[in-house]
């Protein structure tokens, strides 16, 4: 058995709205911890202001990508282990209708 451990964010757009250091996971954990994994609620980017969601959802990811530290997770023989991303989307919803579900990160430009 492994044990991983991850962090799990909101609100990483303030970074985006009010600038470099607005007050944030992004800003003021991110820095000084590195997790296995990133969960993001994404939310925020699904209800912000007048740009279309999977624009701002694919800002937003490439913003906290960006900001992680990198790390090389293995497993239990000690050989590397792939896993895609260590950032995923951890909550999201949509009003019933706006949006497939499952297709969101997609229509932004990541893989699920």
């Amino acid at each position: 058995m492994q044990v991983y451990y991850y962090l799990e964010m909101n609100k990483p757009s303030l970074v985006l709205t009010k600038g470099p250091d607005a007050p944030c996971i992004l800003t003021r954990v991110l820095p000084w911890v590195n997790p296995d994994f990133i969960s993001y609620s994404c939310y925020e980017t699904l209800k912000l202001g007048e740009t279309p969601w999977y624009m701002l959802l694919r800002q937003v990811l490439t913003l906290v990508q960006a900001r992680m530290q990198p790390k090389q997770l293995t497993n239990r023989l000690g050989r590397p282990q792939w896993w895609g991303s260590r950032l995923f989307l951890g909550e999201y919803g949509f009003f019933t209708g706006a949006c497939v579900p499952g297709r969101h990160a997609r229509g932004a430009g990541w893989s699920c």
